[in-house]
């Protein structure tokens, strides 16, 4: 999970000692190692992880072409809009909602509990999406790197936690 983040931190080390365009240039840079190691690794690349790829491949040569933020302020917020709309398919597509494919090898819950993680996870795909939007146009460029590197990550380990805990006070088949 750490390999995930790599192009997080280089993206953020490389815009504390450079600029914004030099740090985009090396998060696509260690974006497509950290794919090719996940390729060389398990011999596929999920859809998602090609998605977000593919995400910052467009919107990173966008920046860099028109020398232009907006472009790479708006990559967390499709990466997670895309992910909701994702997650919400599974719920009208499928014997398995989002959620249960990637944890029912770990967890057994019932069928209404995954729907109800599932919908957790939309609910906050979408308002991250949301709150990118708000951190990237109405704070300065310097805020808005620290919340995608700091802010997003803490969001989303708290989350992850109070789903554990939701889970942990379930019984196993209620």
């Amino acid at each position: 999970m750490i390999v995930e983040y790599l192009p997080l931190v280089i993206f953020f080390i490389t815009y504390r000692l450079a600029d914004l365009y030099w740090a985009v240039g090396a998060c696509m840079a260690s974006t497509l190692a950290v794919s090719a190691y996940h390729y060389l690794k398990y011999g596929k690349i999920s859809p998602a992880q090609a998605f977000g790829v593919a995400t910052m491949m467009i919107l990173g040569l966008l920046t860099l072409w028109f020398r232009d933020e907006r472009f790479i302020k708006w990559k967390p917020t499709i990466v997670y809009w895309a992910l909701a709309i994702g997650f919400t398919v599974t719920h009208f597509v499928g014997k398995k909602f989002a959620m249960q494919h990637m944890l029912d090898q770990q967890i057994s819950v019932p069928q209404h509990t995954w729907r109800r993680l599932n919908v957790a996870w939309v609910v906050f795909f979408l308002a991250m999406g949301c709150l990118n939007l708000w951190v990237a146009f109405q704070y300065d460029t310097s805020t808005w790197v620290s919340f995608k590197l700091f802010g997003a990550t803490l969001l989303t380990l708290v989350f992850i936690a109070a789903q554990m805990f939701w889970l942990n006070r379930r019984p196993a088949q209620d």
